[in-house]
């Protein structure tokens, strides 16, 4: 099996904290950061290149100081912060727990 690293940019600010995105199933997100390119947050995920099914996968993000109780059972995948904006984000994979 060919596995790789894809990017997958992720947008923040819209009208809630939880989102989804649509991987190869079996995606594994190994880190979250920063993107030059896309000046924004992007996951960075082992994927399988030779998987043609896909899986929905939910995440959440949490600027600092906003309520994030019921994220305590999901998998934290780190903490973004903007180079020149006063902005840090935070967010999850959703565990189904």
């Amino acid at each position: 099996m060919t596995k790789a690293v894809w990017k997958y940019p992720v947008k923040v600010g819209g009208l809630t904290d939880d989102f989804s995105l649509r991987m190869p199933k079996g995606a594994n997100v190994l880190s979250v950061g920063y993107d030059h390119a896309t000046q924004g947050p992007a996951f960075w995920a082992m994927v399988s290149t030779e998987e043609t099914e896909t899986e929905l996968k939910q995440f959440s993000v949490r600027g600092t100081g906003h309520g994030a109780a019921d994220l305590d059972d999901d998998r934290f995948l780190g903490t973004v912060i903007y180079p020149t904006l006063p902005l840090v984000f935070h967010f999850w994979e959703w565990t189904g727990a």
